[in-house]
């Protein structure tokens, strides 16, 4: 993952950013974070492949836990993924 810019995960801006990957939503709690990486890097591990896009490698959805474990990487990915929130037309 780049530091600098959590939007290039993986050194790849069209790979599917950690909640796409894990499968959760941006509600998740670290409990939940972790069972679900834990739960698919076994899959990866046994040669599976939990979501449709570029192959997922081992090692690949712990480190997306990890990055929500960082408020700044998860709320940047929580953007990039589900959107803005709608705050209305007031503006």
């Amino acid at each position: 993952m780049n530091r600098k810019n959590p939007f290039l995960f993986r050194k790849d801006p069209y790979h599917e950013n950690p909640f796409a990957a894990l499968g959760v939503g941006s509600d998740a709690n670290t409990a939940v974070i972790g069972d679900r990486a834990q739960r698919r890097e076994l899959m990866v591990e046994q040669g599976g492949q939990p979501v449709a896009g570029p192959e997922l490698q081992p090692g690949d959805l712990v480190t997306a836990a990890e990055s929500l474990q960082d408020p700044v990487l998860r709320l940047a990915f929580d953007l990039m993924h589900f959107g803005f929130p709608d705050i209305g037309e007031d503006l």
